[in-house]
């Protein structure tokens, strides 16, 4: 397939959520609803982040969750060089779904250390000392800069998306099961964090945004696809 087709495919797959995304993301992030929704949590629980420390949201559901998916990480890294030594016909499947893995999960890292953000739990808005700040200002002197943006936690359910495209041209069944699961996943990790006080709502929104673009330009790019005919074929039908 040629290297156009391939960016074609890959326009294909981000167009519709990245409409989703910008739609979402301004209502959420830019109209303020954001402060909305982590209102309604902070006075469900009291007027303080009274679950931040609870230790089924922080010791099982986000540092055994954290644990968890590095584990399962390693597993498809362990899968992968197993693949390859073998000369198994999924050596190449394998490898993509480890960078698109990897991919995610580090693009959404290293954003949030190039943009620093306050979480609802740092603002003077839910019992914090920091005023908000935009993503587009400079910090205020003397500010203290968390790393709240985007979610990190939600990134490793989103991230897992990749397995949507491991089985996309194999098994539209086990395709669908995946993607629903990555998604539920993702919100559900991310939920634990709004609780929390650690996130917005928009942090979640682009978190599952950056992991769905980086899987989808593993898979454009890298795959092995049939020829344009097929190519032009499976864009009109869709994403499964």
């Amino acid at each position: 397939m040629s290297l156009f087709n391939r960016a074609q495919l890959f326009g294909q797959l981000i167009a519709l959520p990245t409409l989703l995304f910008t739609l979402l993301f301004s209502l959420f992030y830019v109209a303020g609803y954001d402060f909305s929704v982590a209102g309604f949590y902070y006075r469900l629980e009291g007027g303080h982040w009274a679950l931040q420390q609870h230790w089924l949201l922080q010791d099982v559901l986000h540092s055994g969750a954290r644990q968890l998916n590095t584990l399962m990480v390693m597993a498809v890294l362990v899968i992968c060089i197993w693949r390859q030594l073998t000369a198994s016909d999924q050596r190449r499947s394998s490898c993509i779904l480890l960078l698109s893995l990897l991919l995610s999960f580090g693009l959404v890292a290293l954003i949030k250390k190039a943009l620093p953000a306050a979480c609802p739990w740092d603002l003077q808005a839910f019992g914090g000392v920091q005023p908000f700040n935009w993503l587009w200002h400079s910090p205020a002197p003397g500010a203290v800069l968390s790393q709240c943006f985007p979610a990190g936690h939600a990134s490793a359910g989103f991230g897992w998306l990749a397995l949507y495209f491991y089985w996309r041209d194999s098994s539209a069944a086990r395709a669908k099961t995946a993607l629903f699961g990555a998604l539920l996943l993702g919100t559900g990790l991310g939920l634990v964090q709004q609780l929390r006080g650690a996130h917005f709502i928009s942090h979640d929104i682009t978190s599952a945004w950056l992991c769905w673009c980086c899987c989808s330009f593993i898979y454009a790019f890298m795959a092995d696809l049939p020829g344009q005919n097929a190519t032009q074929s499976s864009l009109r039908e869709g994403y499964v």
